[in-house]
């Protein structure tokens, strides 16, 4: 079975985000969902995680779930984790459903497990379903989130009508974006900081759309796939198989040569340093930047007129300080590869992020998520 709520795990209620909002009752929602649940007893149930960003240790702080109910209608519920109803809630709900629906299944997979809401062994125990591996595997040319594919399949559409900010006409945009970006501004922070950090009254209902989006969409696409030749039926279990591994592999994670990678970091960032004093000398400027703003009208006092500053571009030109500007994007290119390894990493594990269905190739990348 998985772990007990966690230590920090037992206020009832909380404030929507620091600062805003009025107290919401979380244990009360996580009992609406346990009743809710064992009336409907679904076989099935979508499940979607809130987490305060997309790296392997950013925890989830809620769960999402939604079923289809007997009478064809859905359900949806919201399991806030710092309150201990709604952390047992959410590990009943997980245990009791053979089936747990996904999109992105290995992402989610992965929040829960570290949450300790489930353990790896039982995830052997159920059967996993992808929403985002099925539409890749029916349509590899369609753009494979959660949104769009609602919009295409479902006839979501949470488009609002906005007024300008010089008042001549409106515009159509996101609410979700709109009411979330709103949301931000008014607490000063921004989206890197996470859904965490934002008022509960505003995330709530748009982290429930998620998971009955997924449902829904689950609900319109495994016909399909059922309907389609055994061979692709057979590639979509092999992809269900494939992201199990994918998820144990992150879990591994690789060692990292940290000496190597910090002595490396610093020799780059000498290296750029002086191709920085290269180029500020060739160009009879103080300061360096590397976009067009700087580098077009650089090159124009040189005699040098291009249409862009690419690196295409340059390479066609032969001058001392386009050597100099591409030798430090070489380097800077390096350094950040390397960066990103020595932020990501944790006592010297990297756990990698695969995009299992980022290509329509079928071949595989790895980086942050994007839904």
């Amino acid at each position: 079975m998985a772990a007990a709520a966690p230590s920090n795990a037992g206020d009832e209620s909380t404030e929507a985000a620091e600062g805003s909002g009025s107290p919401i009752d979380f244990a009360a929602l996580a009992q609406e969902a346990m009743r809710s649940y064992r009336e409907d007893a679904p076989t099935s149930v979508a499940v979607d995680t809130e987490t305060s960003g997309v790296a392997f240790f950013d925890a989830a702080f809620c769960v999402t779930v939604a079923w289809q109910r007997a009478d064809g209608t859905y359900d949806a519920h919201y399991l806030e984790l710092v309150s201990a109803d709604a952390f047992e809630t959410a590990v009943a709900i997980l245990v009791n459903t053979p089936v747990w629906v996904f999109h992105n299944a290995k992402f989610d997979l992965q929040k829960l497990i570290l949450a300790g809401l489930i353990t790896r062994s039982e995830v052997d125990e159920h059967t996993i379903e992808d929403t985002e591996a099925l539409a890749h595997l029916l349509d590899p040319n369609a753009d494979k989130k959660l949104k769009r594919l609602a919009m295409e399949y479902l006839d979501w559409d949470d488009t609002i009508e906005v007024e300008k900010k010089n008042g001549e006409g409106t515009y159509l945009v996101s609410a979700e974006k709109y009411h979330l970006d709103a949301a931000r501004r008014k607490l000063k922070v921004k989206k890197e900081d996470g859904y965490g950090v934002l008022p509960r009254e505003v995330l709530i209902p748009y982290a429930v759309a998620d998971a009955l989006m997924t449902i829904e969409l689950y609900d319109q696409l495994r016909p399909r796939m059922n309907g389609r030749a055994q061979p692709l039926q057979d590639l979509y279990a092999r992809e269900m198989e494939l992201a199990l591994v994918l998820l144990d592999i992150e879990a591994a994670g690789m060692r990292v040569d940290m000496d190597y990678v910090n002595s490396t970091i610093k020799k780059l960032t000498g290296f750029m340093a002086q191709q920085e004093k290269v180029i500020k000398s060739l160009s009879g400027r103080d300061e360096f930047k590397d976009h067009h703003a700087w580098i077009k009208p650089v090159l124009l006092d040189l005699g040098i007129d291009v249409d862009n500053t690419q690196a295409d571009t340059l390479e066609e030109i032969e001058h001392p300080i386009v050597a100099a500007i591409l030798e430090y994007r070489r380097l800077k290119k390096l350094y950040d590869y390397f960066h990103a390894i020595q932020r990501e990493q944790r006592d010297g594990i990297l756990h990698p992020g695969f995009r299992q269905h980022g290509t329509k190739t079928g071949r595989m990348s790895s980086g942050k998520v994007d839904f």
